[in-house]
Parts: structure tokens; C-alpha cells; sequence
């Protein structure tokens, strides 16, 4: 059966000669803030330490590790700190770090009784094969979110960080809790834990009857059923190999086990009501690959659970019968990056990412790298399997394509589309 190798989304492609890489800021506390106002206070409180420190990284294609403390990879000077566009000097509220690894340390509560602050970092990274020097900047968001004393907030964190830096670092943990005020609650509280999956869909029914052996079978509902999407008819779990939105006709592999009655239950085997679609209820099962303490306030995820990227989502019910928030819900989110895999993808758009007045068509192609070098350029190694998010991030099912390059027409970009391309074994 395939399996995805790695997956990629179209978001900032470099079409010159420079190296490719990203860059990320990684901070000690959580990306969001509680702010009391009945008490006039904020949890975490970056005003004591360990205050809130954030430290730049730099990952490039082909080089191991964390390169942002590498001799000669950052220009002399160049390194800068911005809060909301402001360039930040050091003194006072700030503590910068001059030469690697470039840290910015926060003293203040920068978020006045709630809001949003960024910081950005920017360099230039100079290319030690060519000496190329190219700019790039770095954006990392913190939501204060203003809290009474009986309301609830889920606040998720990483507190050993959000990226697997290299084969070294086995696991990572992400850690929830529930807020009431500035108070954590932890007590009579109920945990789940969904790592996102845009094949998972609510439950539905056979549209028609269908008989053992068939290769394809008839849904009331496809919303949110997309090729590879896990489907559970009777006792036995498919894979979707196609999908008709005309029709609503779904291929199967394998072929159906059992007679399929018109109206017969059809169900995603991952899928929570409380967690919603395009959410995959994290389990024991082999799916998740070993990742623990789904029940709890913290998950541990190996690094065989992240392929390239994952976002994770903790949904947290007060199940406390005396409670007046009773039975009531929270969530947060938090996605983690994974540099050790061997292979990676990325998606170029040589004629840029904007389609001018609703006409014209831009090119997408998959870009297959393995130890920075380019693999796979005729598209017969792997299988790509492509999907769209509408402005929404709503999965389109009717674009179902497998192709190495593809073409994206304005009927496709209704004022903003994603599109993501999954690597595919063929075996």
C-alpha cells in the first residue's frame, strides 16, 4: 500500500540561485498570554524571569542541524529585532544578543489588557558556496487573551520546542492546560488530543447498495472525503483511491470485504464530533506512530509521528458536575517541524503565487530534495497527490490531482487558495 513520504505547501518560493532554506523563532514560553483584568495580571508574567526569551533558527537544505550559530553563515551586522515593525535597540525592556545566537530577551507585558505583538528577526545569510548574500526574515506572534475569573482558556506549549532539530532529538513534548482566570485547572477536567488530517470526515451513509467485491462505492456525503481518506464500512477499514464529486462514487482499496446496503453506516475510524473535521482523534493506535499520553495534558511525539510538519490540537472539557462552566470546552493548537527527514518537498511556482483579475493560470511543480540534492525530476520515483484549501480551509474533494507539475486556473483561487502536494510511495 503507498505511503506519504513527505508533503509540502505552497507559501514563499525562492527562484534564484540562493540556497534553499527557512527560518524559524523559537520562544521559552507559550505564544499566548492570560491576561486577568479583574486582578490586573498576566500569566506567564514576562516582567520576571525567566522572562520571555526568543531565539532565532536557520535550517538550510543539505546541512545538518541548526545553522543560525555557524561561522560565516549570518553577515556581520545584519542581524536585526523588530516589534510590530519597530526596530528594537538594546536597553531597557529589551536584552539583545549582538553575534550568535542572535537572542532578543522581552522584560515588559507588551500586550496592554489583551491584543497581538510580533517580533521579527531578519539577516542576511551569506551562501558559503558563492558567497550570494540573500535577506530573510523571521515572524513569530503572541495573542493575549483577556480572561475573567470564570472563563476558560486552553493554552498548548512546547516546552522543549517546536522542531526536531536533528536525529538526535527523539521526541518532542506538547503540553495543554486549562485556564480559569489566571488559575490552572486541572482538576475534573477531561483531555483530547487530535493531530490534523485532511481526510477525516464526519459520519455518512451508502448512497446505494453495494456488492462484495466492488472496487468503488456510493456516498449520501463525500464533504471532506479526499484520496487517502481512512473509511470504515461494517468491520473493515478502506483507503479512498478516488473520488467522483459528480457521482459520489469513492474507489476503494481493498476491494469491499462485504455487501454494502444502500443507507449502511460509512464512518471515518479517527473521527471526533468534538474535535471536527479534518481532526484525527489521536489513539493507540499504529496510525498515530507511538505517540503517548493522548488522555493526559501532555503528548509525546516521536519523531517518526512528524512528517515534515504537523499541527496538533488539544480540546479540554470541565467535566466538574458543580461547576458553572460545566461540560463546557477549550482548545488550543500548536504545530511542530520535522529537519531530520530524509526526504523533503517543496512546490515552485516560477510565475509567481497572484492570479490578476480572476484570468490566467499558474504552474505548480514538486520539487523532491534528499541530503540537499534534487531527486525524482521526471516524476517516476514517487506518487504526487495534490490538495486545495479554499480561503476557508475548507479541502476542496473534487480536485483530486496526481501529477508531478499541475496547473492552477483562476476558477480554482476564489480570492485565496492553499495547495498542498503529498509525496507518495508506489509500493
Amino acid at each position: 500500500m503507498a505511503t506519504i513520504k513527505a508533503r509540502g505547501q505552497i507559501t514563499i518560493i525562492d527562484q534564484n540561485d540562493a540556497v534553499s532554506f527557512q527560518a524559524f523563532i523559537g520562544s521559552n514560553l507559550p505564544l499566548s498570554q492570560i491576561y486577568t483584568k479583574d486582578t490586573n495580571s498576566y500569566l506567564p508574567d514576562w516582567t520576571t524571569a525567566p522572562y520571555l526569551i526568543l531565539t532565532p533558527q536557520l535550517f538550510i537544505s543539505g546541512v545538518p542541524g541548526d545553522s543560525i550559530s555557524a561561522a560565516g553563515k549570518i553577515k556581520p551586522g545584519s542581524a536585526k529585532w523588530r516589534k510590530d515593525g519597530t526596530l528594537l535597540t538594546n536597553g531597557g525592556s529589551y536584552v539583545i544578543t549582538p553575534a550568535a545566537p542572535f537572542t532578543l530577551t522581552v522584560k515588559s507585558n507588551e500586550n496592554v489588557a489583551g491584543g497581538t505583538v510580533k517580533y521579527q528577526f531578519s539577516a542576511i545569510l551569506v551562501d558559503p558556496n558563492n558567497g550570494l548574500e540573500t535577506d530573510f526574515s523571521t515572524v513569530i506572534s503572541f495573542q493575549t487573551l483577556q480572561n475573567s475569573s470564570a472563563g476558560l482558556i486552553a493554552v498548548v506549549s512546547a516546552p522543549d520546542g517546536v522542531v526536531f532539530k536533528n536525529d538526535k532529538v527523539n521526541a518532542l513534548r506538547v503540553h495543554a492546560d486549562l485556564y480559569r482566570g489566571n488559575q490552572v485547572d486541572n482538576t475534573l477536567v477531561n483531555y483530547k488530543w487530535g493531530i490534523q488530517n485532511g481526510g477525516v470526515f464526519a459520519p455518512t451513509t451508502a448512497g446505494s447498495a453495494a456488492v462484495s467485491g466492488a472496487a468503488t462505492v456510493v456516498l449520501a456525503r463525500i464533504d471532506n472525503v479526499i484520496v487517502g481518506s481512512k473509511i470504515k464500512i461494517g468491520a473493515t477499514t478502506y483507503t479512498a483511491t478516488t473520488v467522483n464529486t459528480t457521482s459520489k462514487s469513492i474507489g476503494v482499496t481493498p476491494n469491499l470485504t462485504a455487501a454494502v446496503a444502500s443507507g449502511a453506516a460509512v464512518t471515518s475510524p479517527y473521527y471526533d464530533a468534538e474535535l471536527g473535521v479534518n481532526w484525527a482523534l489521536i489513539s493507540a493506535d499504529p496510525f498515530f506512530n507511538g505517540i503517548t499520553g493522548f488522555a493526559t495534558n501532555e503528548i509525546t511525539v516521536p519523531n517518526g509521528a512528524v512528517l515534515n510538519f504537523e499541527s496538533f490540537k488539544c480540546l479540554i472539557k470541565d467535566v466538574d458536575p458543580n461547576s458553572g462552566t460545566t461540560n463546557q470546552t477549550a482548545f488550543d493548537i500548536l504545530s511542530l517541524t520535522d529537519f531530520s527527514d530524509p526526504i523533503s518537498i517543496d512546490i515552485a511556482a516560477p510565475a509567481g503565487t497572484i492570479i490578476k483579475n480572476g484570468s490566467g493560470s499558474i504552474a505548480l511543480t514538486a520539487k523532491v530534495w534528499q541530503a540537499g540534492v534534487e531527486i525524482d525530476t521526471g516524476g517516476t520515483l514517487y506518487g504526487y497527490q495534490w490538495v486545495r484549501y479554499d480561503a476557508n480551509g475548507v479541502i476542496d474533494s473534487g480536485f483530486n490531482q496526481t501529477t508531478k507539475s499541475i496547473n492552477v486556473t483562476s476558477a480554482q483561487v476564489n480570492g485565496k487558495s492553499t495547495f498542498e502536494v503529498r509525496l507518495m510511495s508506489l509500493t
